[in-house]
């Protein structure tokens, strides 16, 4: 049985569940998809990471250039940089993570803050 469903149909789903307070179904879940073709106009900068220990579920972090500048996205987690280093304080590997994404970002000429990475507290 193919249970797939066209990108286009996810993604119109998933705006509606961001218009509805993302309340109910239509949230875009993309595991496993095949985005061979896939047009991606408007992705304007995302950075994926994966460190073996770093999350028990195995999970990626993300850092992704949105309309509200750069955005950490880590389990249900969407805040900004600075409010992410708070919640992970305690976590080295995600420490580590996130210092690489801030570099990556400063190097690309991007900023978090006004031109600036957040780096609150160093």
């Amino acid at each position: 049985m193919d249970e797939s469903v066209d990108l286009k149909t996810v993604l119109k789903q998933h705006n509606l569940w961001l218009k509805n307070g993302r309340v109910g179904e239509g949230r875009a879940n993309l595991t496993g998809a095949d985005l061979t073709g896939a047009y991606l106009t408007g992705a304007n900068g995302i950075i994926a990471i994966y460190v073996p220990g770093m999350s028990t579920r195995g999970d990626y972090l993300y850092a992704y250039n949105g309309p509200d500048g750069w955005t950490i996205k880590a389990g249900c987690h969407n805040v900004s940089p600075t409010e992410f280093r708070a919640l992970v304080t305690d976590r080295p590997l995600y420490l580590l993570a996130l210092d690489f994404i801030e570099r990556a970002i400063e190097m690309q000429g991007e900023s978090t803050n006004n031109g600036k990475v957040d780096r609150a507290g160093q």
